[in-house]
């Protein structure tokens, strides 16, 4: 009985250790930013201390438990530039807003392969054979002689 008290104490002391940093993302319009990624780092590392995506109406609630005296909060999503922000380490609410960026593709080539095995079996793509001069397939046994 004693070792779960000290247990329950103990775990106590750790989930009250724990600090949430709440808050909202939004673009240059205002408008919310659903599916963001928010991650939470200690000071000048890449360890990643706790990380969030935002909900369909742009907030986010990120729960850590850290002893540094600031934390780098760090935003980013397609089609938006990334943003850090230093954070103290305390329970408070973060909004943001993210600036557009766009990435210009030079060129998108897809390839299909046009027979795939896997194990005893074959499969092809008709569309691939479309444009193709269609050859006779001979029969195995015109091979043997005899």
């Amino acid at each position: 009985m004693n070792y779960f008290c000290i247990g329950l104490l103990l775990l106590a002391n750790y989930v009250s250790a724990q600090s949430v940093i709440t808050g909202k993302i939004t673009d240059a319009k205002n408008q919310s930013v659903p599916y963001i990624n928010i991650t939470l780092h200690e000071r000048n590392t890449t360890t990643i201390l706790a990380f969030a995506i935002t909900d369909a109406a742009g907030r986010y609630s990120i729960k850590y438990t850290s002893n540094a005296d600031s934390l780098q909060l760090k935003v980013y999503g397609m089609g938006f530039a990334t943003q850090t922000k230093m954070v103290d380490n305390r329970a408070q609410e973060v909004n943001l807003q993210l600036q557009e960026k766009y990435t210009e593709l030079k060129e998108v080539v897809i390839k299909e392969t046009p027979i795939t095995r896997s194990g005893d079996t074959l499969s092809y793509s008709v569309n691939t054979f479309k444009t193709h001069v269609t050859v006779p397939l001979v029969t195995s046994s015109s091979g043997f002689q005899g």
